[in-house]
Protein backbone atom coordinates (compact mmCIF):
# COMPACT_ATOMS: atom_id res chain seq x y z
CA UNK A 1 0.00 0.00 0.00
CA UNK A 2 1.15 3.39 -1.00
CA UNK A 3 2.03 6.05 1.91
CA UNK A 4 -0.59 8.43 2.69
CA UNK A 5 -0.10 11.82 1.43
CA UNK A 6 1.03 14.10 4.28
CA UNK A 7 -1.14 16.77 4.37
CA UNK A 8 -0.46 20.40 6.09
CA UNK A 9 -3.06 23.30 7.64
CA UNK A 10 -2.64 27.09 7.37
CA UNK A 11 -5.50 28.62 8.75
CA UNK A 12 -5.83 31.49 11.32
CA UNK A 13 -7.48 31.17 14.74
CA UNK A 14 -10.25 32.89 13.79
CA UNK A 15 -11.22 29.98 11.71
CA UNK A 16 -10.77 26.88 13.99
CA UNK A 17 -14.28 25.94 13.14
CA UNK A 18 -13.71 25.72 9.24
CA UNK A 19 -10.43 23.34 10.00
CA UNK A 20 -12.67 21.23 12.22
CA UNK A 21 -15.23 20.99 9.41
CA UNK A 22 -12.72 19.98 6.64
CA UNK A 23 -11.21 17.97 8.97
CA UNK A 24 -14.69 16.33 9.38
CA UNK A 25 -14.39 15.87 5.08
CA UNK A 26 -11.21 14.73 5.07
CA UNK A 27 -11.48 11.93 7.82
CA UNK A 28 -12.70 9.40 5.00
CA UNK A 29 -9.72 9.86 3.40
CA UNK A 30 -7.79 8.99 6.57
CA UNK A 31 -9.64 6.09 7.75
CA UNK A 32 -8.46 5.09 4.41
CA UNK A 33 -5.15 5.13 4.82
CA UNK A 34 -5.01 7.97 1.92
CA UNK A 35 -4.09 11.00 3.23
CA UNK A 36 -2.48 11.91 6.73
CA UNK A 37 -3.66 15.28 8.17
CA UNK A 38 -1.60 17.98 10.47
CA UNK A 39 -2.35 20.52 11.97
CA UNK A 40 -0.93 22.84 14.90
CA UNK A 41 -3.85 21.28 17.21
CA UNK A 42 -1.43 18.62 16.90
CA UNK A 43 1.55 20.42 19.25
CA UNK A 44 2.05 18.80 22.55
CA UNK A 45 2.58 21.38 25.38
CA UNK A 46 5.74 22.41 25.58
CA UNK A 47 7.29 21.73 22.34
CA UNK A 48 9.23 24.34 20.25
CA UNK A 49 5.67 24.77 18.64
CA UNK A 50 8.14 27.10 15.60
CA UNK A 51 10.27 24.40 15.52
CA UNK A 52 7.80 21.87 15.31
CA UNK A 53 5.37 23.84 12.60
CA UNK A 54 8.88 24.21 9.98
CA UNK A 55 9.28 20.41 10.58
CA UNK A 56 5.61 19.51 9.70
CA UNK A 57 6.11 21.77 6.72
CA UNK A 58 9.60 20.50 5.46
CA UNK A 59 7.29 17.06 4.88
CA UNK A 60 4.22 18.04 3.45
CA UNK A 61 2.99 16.55 0.09
CA UNK A 62 -0.40 19.02 0.32
CA UNK A 63 -0.75 22.40 1.76
CA UNK A 64 -3.81 23.44 2.85
CA UNK A 65 -4.88 26.94 3.28
CA UNK A 66 -7.63 28.23 4.83
CA UNK A 67 -8.23 31.68 3.05
CA UNK A 68 -10.42 34.49 4.90
CA UNK A 69 -9.95 38.13 5.67
CA UNK A 70 -9.16 36.46 9.57
CA UNK A 71 -5.68 34.80 7.32
CA UNK A 72 -4.44 37.97 5.39
CA UNK A 73 -4.77 39.50 8.87
CA UNK A 74 -2.15 37.40 10.38
CA UNK A 75 1.78 38.09 10.00
CA UNK A 76 2.75 34.61 11.37
CA UNK A 77 1.20 33.00 8.23
CA UNK A 78 2.55 35.21 5.64
CA UNK A 79 5.60 35.98 7.29
CA UNK A 80 6.94 32.56 7.84
CA UNK A 81 4.24 29.96 6.66
CA UNK A 82 3.66 31.06 3.42
CA UNK A 83 6.69 31.83 2.37
CA UNK A 84 7.93 28.44 3.47
CA UNK A 85 5.22 26.86 1.48
CA UNK A 86 5.74 28.74 -1.59
CA UNK A 87 9.18 28.07 -1.54
CA UNK A 88 8.58 24.60 -1.39
CA UNK A 89 5.79 24.44 -4.04
CA UNK A 90 8.24 26.59 -6.06
CA UNK A 91 10.59 23.92 -5.52
CA UNK A 92 8.24 21.26 -6.61
CA UNK A 93 8.77 19.48 -3.34
CA UNK A 94 5.34 20.42 -2.22
CA UNK A 95 1.58 21.50 -3.77
CA UNK A 96 -0.29 24.40 -2.70
CA UNK A 97 -4.19 24.32 -2.44
CA UNK A 98 -6.23 27.35 -1.30
CA UNK A 99 -9.65 26.81 0.01
CA UNK A 100 -11.71 30.07 0.44
CA UNK A 101 -13.66 29.61 3.23
CA UNK A 102 -15.33 33.03 3.99
CA UNK A 103 -15.65 35.97 1.83
CA UNK A 104 -13.02 38.16 1.50
CA UNK A 105 -10.92 40.39 -1.38
CA UNK A 106 -8.21 37.84 -2.46
CA UNK A 107 -8.30 39.22 -6.40
CA UNK A 108 -4.83 40.58 -6.08
CA UNK A 109 -3.10 37.58 -3.76
CA UNK A 110 -0.24 36.34 -6.46
CA UNK A 111 -1.21 32.54 -4.62
CA UNK A 112 -4.92 32.48 -5.46
CA UNK A 113 -5.01 32.29 -9.24
CA UNK A 114 -8.61 33.18 -10.21
CA UNK A 115 -8.96 28.97 -11.49
CA UNK A 116 -8.02 28.05 -7.71
CA UNK A 117 -10.84 30.15 -6.47
CA UNK A 118 -13.30 29.48 -9.10
CA UNK A 119 -12.91 26.53 -7.47
CA UNK A 120 -13.26 26.40 -4.18
CA UNK A 121 -14.94 29.25 -3.57
CA UNK A 122 -17.22 29.59 -0.80
CA UNK A 123 -20.48 31.63 -1.36
CA UNK A 124 -23.15 32.81 1.46
CA UNK A 125 -24.21 29.75 3.34
CA UNK A 126 -21.74 27.39 0.74
CA UNK A 127 -19.37 26.24 3.44
CA UNK A 128 -19.68 22.68 3.58
CA UNK A 129 -20.00 22.46 -0.03
CA UNK A 130 -16.85 24.47 -0.48
CA UNK A 131 -14.87 22.41 2.23
CA UNK A 132 -16.84 19.03 0.69
CA UNK A 133 -15.38 20.20 -2.95
CA UNK A 134 -11.76 20.52 -1.31
CA UNK A 135 -12.28 16.48 -0.02
CA UNK A 136 -13.23 15.57 -3.24
CA UNK A 137 -10.24 17.02 -5.16
CA UNK A 138 -8.13 15.89 -2.88
CA UNK A 139 -9.28 12.27 -3.18
CA UNK A 140 -9.44 12.40 -7.06
CA UNK A 141 -11.47 10.61 -9.39
CA UNK A 142 -8.95 8.17 -9.98
CA UNK A 143 -9.08 7.15 -6.28
CA UNK A 144 -5.73 8.38 -5.59
CA UNK A 145 -4.75 12.15 -4.12
CA UNK A 146 -4.37 14.40 -6.79
CA UNK A 147 -1.85 17.56 -5.72
CA UNK A 148 -2.34 21.01 -7.17
CA UNK A 149 -0.60 23.67 -8.98
CA UNK A 150 -1.32 27.14 -7.09
CA UNK A 151 -1.66 28.55 -10.74
CA UNK A 152 -2.86 25.55 -13.07
CA UNK A 153 -5.14 24.13 -11.01
CA UNK A 154 -8.73 23.56 -12.99
CA UNK A 155 -11.82 25.31 -12.23
CA UNK A 156 -14.27 21.90 -11.78
CA UNK A 157 -15.34 20.35 -8.88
Amino acid sequence: MPQPYKLFTIYAREDAQYLSELLGQLRPLELAGRIKVWSDREIDPGVEWEKEIVQKLDTADIILILVSSAYYNSVYIHEVEIKYALSRHDKGEARVLPVIVRPCHFGDDPIISPPASAAYRRQAGDRPPALARARRRLAGRSGRCETYDRCAASGGT
